[in-house]
């Protein structure tokens, strides 16, 4: 049995990156607390993604795949209002914390998705899964 390799040309079209911050409603569920509706910001657009066969190894495939993700972050705190148990007024407030995305820029994809993580009493990041699958922070 003889095997020919014949190689192909494979032209990839590439298509330019439209990974940019874009303004969100976002809501902060937390604990028994009242939801509280704020505006924030997430990434949000398409990145570069590709799989072709391999040049180098027969019968496998370069994969390359790019998400839109946060570049950079900062931390903003707001406050939820909370009932108060056996306290003086029927509720209280308290402070939480979240990342906000400053800037944005395609970036190579996990190789699984991120899962929510349990937060802190005083900590609170939600991540949400966009159009093209990846995660965000959702920060005030």
């Amino acid at each position: 049995m003889v095997t020919k390799l014949i190689a192909a040309s494979i032209t990839l079209q590439v298509v330019a990156s439209l990974c940019a911050r874009q303004r969100t409603i976002h809501t902060i569920q937390y604990l028994d607390c009242r939801p509280k509706r704020v505006l924030s910001f997430a990434c949000s657009g398409t990145c570069s993604s590709y799989s072709k066969p391999s040049s180098l190894q027969p019968g496998e495939f370069d994969k390359h795949c790019e998400c839109c993700q946060e570049k950079d972050t900062m931390t903003r705190q707001t406050r939820v209002m909370c009932p108060n148990e056996g306290g003086d007024t029927p509720f209280k407030y308290k402070v939480v914390s979240v990342s906000i995305p400053v800037s944005c820029m395609c970036q190579p994809c996990s190789q699984f998705p991120l899962s929510n993580a349990q937060s802190e009493p005083d900590n609170i990041h939600e991540r949400k899964r966009t159009k093209n699958n990846t995660y965000i922070d959702l920060p005030l």
